[in-house]
């Protein structure tokens, strides 16, 4: 009878030593998602649409591109434009040709709503 007491005070000491922090822990993690995903919700509705879909003229179109050229550009068939394509993925840079392309240089500035 004795074990039995002992057994229950040591799994009481286990669930308050690991499991009630750990079910914190995973509680405090589940609001934490839920808050940044309607964060999300909220920044994308206050996106104004130039920055959620490209509307303005194409660069291929600018820069007077040849059909072949179009066909092997792969921005040509984004709904992005150009220069956000060619980001540099590993930091998501530009690319320095974009930056000294006029086509970049003279596009308006987004703004957010």
């Amino acid at each position: 009878m004795a074990w039995l007491k002992a057994l229950s005070i040591f799994v009481t000491a286990i669930g308050l030593r690991f499991l009630i922090p750990i079910a914190v822990t995973i509680s405090v993690v589940y609001v934490l998602r839920k808050l940044d995903a309607r964060w999300q919700e909220e920044a994308e509705a206050h996106l104004s649409p130039s920055l959620t879909a490209f509307d303005g003229p194409r660069c291929f179109d600018v820069k007077k591109c040849s059909a072949e050229q179009r066909e092997n550009c792969s921005a040509a068939n984004q709904s992005q434009p150009c220069w956000q394509v060619f980001r540099k993925e590993n930091n998501g840079l530009l690319d320095e040709k974009c930056l000294s392309c006029g086509y970049f240089a003279n596009m308006p500035i987004p703004t957010v709503i």
